[in-house]
C-alpha cells in the first residue's frame, strides 16, 4: 500500500516537501497494463517500480445489499 499523505509517510521517508513525494510517486508508478506488456515481451521490469492501476476485479453485490 503506497500513500501520498505527507503528514503521516512523510515523517518516516527521506522526501520532507509534499512536491518530492509526488514527484517520486509519478516517477516510480508502473501502469498494469505495461507491466503486463513488459512481461509479454520478455523484458526485465525496471528496478524500484511499484505497480498501479485495477490489480483485481470482483463481482459482488454491494455492501448491505442481499442476494
Amino acid at each position: 500500500m503506497m500513500t501520498q499523505c505527507p503528514t503521516n509517510y512523510g515523517r518516516r521517508n527521506r522526501l520532507r516537501q509534499v512536491s518530492d513525494m509526488i514527484e517520486h510517486l509519478r516517477t516510480h508508478a508502473l501502469l498494469v497494463q505495461k507491466r503486463d506488456r513488459l512481461i509479454r515481451e520478455g523484458k526485465p521490469i525496471p528496478e524500484g517500480m511499484f505497480v498501479v492501476g485495477e490489480l483485481v476485479r470482483r463481482h459482488r453485490p454491494a455492501m448491505g445489499v442481499r442476494a
